[in-house]
């Protein structure tokens, strides 16, 4: 293809390969320039995806009744709450999720995570910072920063349900 000049994300410089050798380099390089950067190769293991998408579905279930409960329509209205954000009239949602170290749910009541899901969500963190670490390690050094205040500090996934429409890059 024709990449376009008015498509910032036409072009694969954002790209990065975890197969190369110098790859953090790279991708530190990317995350600097871009503001972000796609790792390819070695992806997470496919039985932790599925796990971790059944329990972002179970959650989205949990949430959307409690929007709905307050008058809320979920194919039209926007919203934004700390678990739950509708941006737009699509039908996409930004959906929080547990990180390893909170020592309790965000919502009171009954939680839409087993304990068998809350620990596929740690074991995604552990994978995804072995991933993303080396990579923030070298941005921090190359600034200055002090890496060891680093951390995350929310965790989340976007669900789009079927007839919502294309999201571009961001």
């Amino acid at each position: 293809g024709v990449a376009r000049m008015d498509d910032p994300f036409a072009f694969p410089d954002h790209e990065v390969s975890v197969e190369q050798p110098g790859w953090e380099v790279a991708a530190s390089e990317s995350l600097r320039k871009n503001g972000f950067c796609a790792l390819r190769g070695s992806p997470l293991r496919a039985d932790l995806r599925a796990r971790c998408g059944l329990a972002a579905e179970q959650r989205l279930d949990l949430l959307l009744p409690r929007a709905q409960a307050r008058g809320l329509d979920a194919q039209k209205d926007a919203f934004m709450f700390r678990e739950l954000c509708k941006r737009m009239h699509h039908l996409r949602f930004d959906i929080r999720l547990p990180t390893p170290w909170e020592e309790k749910e965000t919502l009171p009541g009954p939680s839409a995570l087993s304990e068998a899901d809350t620990g596929a969500w740690a074991a995604l963190h552990a994978e995804a910072h072995h991933r993303a670490w080396p990579v923030l390690r070298d941005l921090f050094a190359a600034s200055g920063a002090e890496a060891d205040q680093a951390h995350v500090d929310i965790a989340g996934c976007v669900i789009s349900l079927p007839g919502s429409g294309e999201q571009k890059y961001h």
